[in-house]
Formats: C-alpha cells, structure tokens, sequence
C-alpha cells in the first residue's frame, strides 16, 4: 500500500516537473501574426503561446534560421513564407483551430492547388531542436525541398 501511495506521488512530481517544463521561458515574444490570406507556395508556420520551454523556443529559432540560409531567393521572390503565430491573440486562434494545435507546434504547408499538404514537424522539432541542431534544420529543409520538386 505504501509502495503504490510513493509511486503516485512520484510520478505525479515528475508530471508536474515535465509539464513545467515547457511551460517555464515567458519572457520569450516573437514577431507578428500573418493572416492565412498571404499565402506562399510553401509556408513554415511556428504556433506559440505565451510561455515556452527551451526546445520550443530553440524549434522556432532554427526554423527560421535554416530557411534564411536554404532559402533566401526563394523568400525573397515571396515562394516560401516562414510566420510565427501567436496563438493567444484571435487571429492566431483562428489559425491554430484549422490546423488543430493548443500549444507550441511547427507545420511545413504547400499550397499547391492541386495537391496541398501539410506535415507536422513538431514532434521532430521537440527531439532534435535543442540537441540535435544540424539534424533539424536539415530536416526542414529536406522536406521543404520535397514540396519544391
């Protein structure tokens, strides 16, 4: 009886700690909400709330990173499209109910009118963005460069 009444204390201590986790950078704010309306071929879209973890906060950062570097001619001719949302604003509720998302999330779109498709790069994001840093941007550009071909 002791032995189950620790164990739930402990993972209940654990849960807390994880949840806290992710919950914990707040002074973190990032650039603006773009509407669905200005669509690229391609978008990389980071969905955020108002307090993040470090893997949250590094997912954006090298999000935007490796499609600055893999990208430029392409975002500067307006094919690809890197938006941070911020999900407690409307707009960026708005945003997050289409693609079904409550908390922090990266999605890579293709707005092509014939086949569109989104891929949810968050939970690769949530494994290698703070840890593995070269894995994940080339990830995303792996898969950018799928939609482009």
């Amino acid at each position: 009886m002791k032995s189950r009444i620790l164990k739930t204390i402990v993972f209940s201590i654990i849960g807390l700690f994880l949840l806290a986790s992710c919950k914990g950078n707040q002074n973190e704010k990032t650039s603006e909400v773009v509407p669905a309306t200005e669509a690229s071929d391609i978008e990389v879209i980071y969905f955020f709330g108002n307090l993040r973890c470090s893997s949250c906060v590094a997912m954006q950062k090298y999000a935007k990173e490796a499609i600055d570097s893999a990208f430029a001619d392409q975002i500067k001719d307006g094919i690809i499209n890197f938006k941070s949302v911020d999900i407690t604003t409307p707009e960026g509720e708005k945003l997050a109910d289409l693609f079904e998302v409550s908390s922090s999330s990266l999605y890579i779109v293709d707005n092509n009118p014939d086949k569109p498709e989104k891929v949810d790069m968050t939970a690769f994001g949530f494994r290698n963005a703070r840890t593995n840093r070269q894995v994940y941007k080339q990830g995303i550009i792996d898969q950018i460069n799928k939609f482009l071909d």
